[in-house]
């Protein structure tokens, strides 16, 4: 078989996975239908249409993605290297009801054919157990089909000898992949984050008594405004006193204009020395600091605290 596009191959290969792999008897005769005592939505397993499925060789919707070295190789680095996003129905304006198919996503990160097809398979295997995330019925169907669930994974799977050999078997029938490797460039930036913690260094909020979401702890009084009002000015607090912007290292990183690090254990130092503790847990600066990176002043955390 020869494919023009990425997708007409995912959905041979998920083809051949229905026919093959995930037969009747997976699931026909299924033993667990609840949890914890609890009747799991989706708990008749029904395989789906294939021509109700929409694939896609693309990163997943919403999901931030950048590029790092592993093993002298550049990869992508992403929360997951495919998803299942389920079918729904909702009303546009006007009242007109729209249905969109189930959607599965695999990321271009991927290029071994093998390893591909078993992420169909995890996917399809999500698309006949709604409900069930990687619990109950998917992961009994999981485990019939030869995945092995990976210790603290959080729902990662691998295939085992057995299964990569019939997978091997599938990609050979279905053809070539045509796809190559792809990662965002290293210039590619994340968004950057919208609205910014500022956090009182004397104002406590007292508890409200378990009732509230305050808990039963005093909490530092806290607001949070966009980077167009930290243009304007820093908020005082209740006392008329500054307040200081948390940010984590990473934060400060976006902020700054320019910034070279010499590893990650200077970064860390620079970053301590030069920010102040606050009552919140994290660390800040003040407002000089801030106009300070802004201007193009700051090019490492060092320079905060000693100015040339």
């Amino acid at each position: 078989m020869k494919h023009k596009t990425r997708e007409a191959w995912l959905r041979a290969v998920a083809i051949l996975i229905n026919k093959n792999i995930l037969t009747p008897k997976l699931f026909k005769c299924m033993p667990l239908i609840k949890v914890k005592n609890t009747i799991l939505e989706g708990s008749v397993i029904k395989k789906l249409s294939i021509d109700s499925i929409r694939f896609a060789c693309a990163y997943m919707p919403n999901m931030r993605v950048s590029q790092v070295v592993v093993d002298n190789q550049i990869v992508g680095k992403s929360r997951a290297i495919g998803q299942c996003h389920y079918g729904y129905e909702a009303k546009a304006e006007g009242g007109k009801e729209e249905k969109f198919k189930t959607q599965i996503f695999i990321s271009p990160t991927l290029d071994n054919p093998v390893q591909v097809a078993e992420v169909v398979l995890h996917e399809l295997i999500h698309t006949m157990t709604k409900g069930h995330n990687h619990k109950g019925a998917f992961r009994w169907i999981s485990e019939g089909c030869g995945l092995v669930f990976t210790p603290n994974g959080k729902g990662h799977t691998s295939a085992n000898n057995d299964l990569k050999d019939k997978l091997g078997k599938i990609v050979k029938q279905a053809g070539k992949y045509p796809h190559e490797k792809w990662t965002p460039d290293k210039t590619y930036k994340k968004q950057t984050t919208r609205m910014f913690k500022l956090v009182s260094l004397g104002v406590m909020i007292e508890p409200t008594d378990g009732v509230g979401n305050n808990g039963y702890d005093p909490k530092p009084y806290v607001v949070r405004a966009s980077r167009a009002v930290l243009g304007a000015g820093f908020p005082l607090d209740p006392d008329g006193k500054e307040m200081y912007l948390e940010l984590s290292a990473d934060q400060f990183s976006e902020l700054c204009a320019s910034g070279e690090w010499l590893d990650k254990e200077a970064h860390a130092t620079y970053f301590i020395d030069s920010t102040i503790a606050l009552p919140s847990g994290g660390r800040g600066i003040t407002k000089a600091c801030y106009d300070r990176v802004l201007d193009g002043k700051v090019t490492h955390f060092y320079m905060l605290n000693h100015p040339s």
